[in-house]
């Protein structure tokens, strides 16, 4: 399915949505990324969320809009990241550190895990407005924007209270 829609089956991560009651109007995912495999270049609809990698290591690229070629740069210092001499288009994330996105902040990304054997990463968003949307080829090369009615899909969702625990599929 990657591969049809974004021309390789590396584009592609496992989503498992967390329904956590005591989290109230938060929405959690855990996302599990193995070595080699990325997200396109998407956005999260104005969402205000944070990200933790929990373990092995995620490399990101940011960029200001969603139809930008180029990723932003960074130096040494930017934003308070130890990358370095030089200019940088790649942030990498390492287990135990966690970053942040709102609609006016590194929105637009690209994320992948491009060491180790994989990298499970948290994601905790509030106020999603807007929708979700990726980037994806065109048939003459240029990109083009794709709107998934109700956001990306979980492949799992596991539900969560003092009370029950249940897991279920979701394709």
């Amino acid at each position: 399915m990657a591969k049809n829609k974004f021309g390789t089956e590396f584009k592609t991560y496992i989503r498992i949505g967390l329904g956590l009651q005591e989290l109230g109007p938060l929405t959690a995912v855990l996302e599990l990324w193995p070595q080699g495999y990325q997200s396109p270049k998407h956005h999260h609809g104005g969402c205000a969320g944070s990200i933790r990698v929990l373990y092995g290591e995620l490399h990101c690229r940011l960029y200001k809009t969603l139809l930008d070629e180029s990723p932003m740069e960074f130096e040494d210092g930017d934003c308070r990241l130890e990358l370095g001499p030089g200019k940088h288009q790649t942030v990498k994330l390492q287990a135990g550190q966690t970053t942040w996105l709102n609609r006016q902040n590194f929105w637009v990304h690209e994320v992948w895990c491009g060491s180790g054997d994989f990298a499970p990463s948290l994601h905790l968003y509030k106020s999603c407005t807007d929708e979700f949307a990726f980037v994806k080829p065109g048939e003459d090369g240029r990109a083009l924007l794709d709107k998934p009615p109700g956001g990306p899909k979980n492949d799992f969702f596991l539900e969560s209270s003092s009370r029950r625990h249940r897991l279920a599929g979701h394709r």
